[in-house]
């Protein structure tokens, strides 16, 4: 049964940015691509496991700080070397404006 979270609401994220955040004791980061569409991902780059909230968005693209790697916002899949692995994300959704997560248990 899955575990819901409020994690804020839409208006706290603008367009463009990447917010680091923890849910239930993992590091996630909310994405919000230029074109206003939110994905909420694993806070971890596949390809060395670090941070990637330091990172940028580019189009539909949250791109690496590290080396450069890109994913898809949308569904975590690696775009770019060198990572060939997707980031985890977070099934979501917007209710009255508030960005509500789901965890698996």
């Amino acid at each position: 049964m899955p575990n819901k979270y409020t994690i804020g609401e839409e208006k706290d994220y603008p367009n463009g940015s990447i917010t680091p955040l923890e849910i239930a004791g993992q590091d996630y980061v909310v994405v919000r691509a230029e074109d206003g569409s939110l994905s909420v991902l694993r806070d971890e780059c596949s390809h060395l496991q670090l941070p990637i909230c330091e990172g940028h968005v580019t189009e539909n693209r949250l791109v690496c700080p590290w080396h450069g790697a890109s994913f898809d916002i949308s569904t975590g899949a690696a775009l770019t070397l060198p990572a060939d692995e997707p980031i985890p994300c977070l099934r979501h959704e917007l209710t009255d404006g508030k960005l509500i997560v789901h965890l698996e248990e």
